[in-house]
């Protein structure tokens, strides 16, 4: 038993039940299912590990599933700010922004999960429960999720309901002011102009005190360049209250 025939074996299943919308890939970490168009990348899949013991001299393969997983990904967003962290040293600069599988993290109380210890699979016959797990994984917990967050403006009200560091920090990473202030403003938010000039104010301040520091050049270069872009990109959806 290895990966291949774990992945082999769940990509069959949702071919007979033709769910072809999601393509799949898979190496030695796991597999993943993944949907993409110019909304949403919408990705889940599942970790493995493949190990072996020894029975009466005789090596036996088996793998351990440890966890079902889901992102999304917005590129609306993902292909403003990418670039720009990126190319700042704040954030991979070896991947392009349609590598970006996950804008945002909330806690998700799912239905169906593994075990802490994970599920270990020997023989073929095994992967029986595990295929039907999954299959409800994606429909009990992927589907409503995909469907939930299905666009900027809902991650934007969800936002609005705490702007402290340590909400923003947890839903949208360390670099979360450069995704709020371009998701205020591609969503049209009347917000924008006085977060985006506080923050980079901020950064010009920090800069000025501590210009040999690296951190403060890159966040104060990356903010000044965020800015001059959204200043000058026009809303996609309208959420303005003006």
């Amino acid at each position: 038993m290895n990966s291949e025939v774990v992945y082999k074996e769940l990509l069959n299943l949702f071919e007979e039940q033709k769910i072809n919308d999601f393509q799949g890939s898979f190496d030695k970490h796991g597999g993943e299912f993944i949907k993409k168009n110019n909304k949403h990348f919408f990705t889940f899949g599942y970790s493995i590990t493949e190990d072996y013991k020894v029975v009466n001299n005789d090596a036996k393969n088996f793998v351990v599933i440890h966890r079902f997983w889901l992102h999304t990904a917005f590129p609306e967003l993902e292909k403003i700010v990418h670039p720009i962290l990126s190319k700042n040293g704040l954030f991979g600069t070896e991947i392009t922004y349609q590598e970006v599988y996950s804008s945002f993290s909330v806690e998700t109380n799912f239905r169906n999960i593994l075990p802490n210890e994970g599920v270990q699979i020997e023989k073929i016959e095994e992967l029986e429960k595990i295929k039907e797990s999954f299959m409800k994984f994606f429909h009990e917990d992927a589907l409503p999720f995909f469907n939930h967050w299905h666009s900027l403006p809902v991650l934007n009200e969800y936002m609005q309901q705490d702007s402290s560091r340590e909400f923003l920090s947890n839903l949208l990473g360390t670099l979360h002011q450069f995704k709020k202030a371009a998701i205020l403003k591609l969503c049209n938010d009347p917000s924008y102009y006085e977060f985006m000039d506080s923050f980079y104010n901020k950064r010009k301040i920090i800069f000025e005190e501590y210009p040999e520091e690296k951190v403060a050049e890159q966040y104060y270069k990356a903010s000044k360049e965020l800015k001059e872009v959204l200043d000058n990109t026009e809303p996609i959806y309208n959420m303005s209250n003006s």
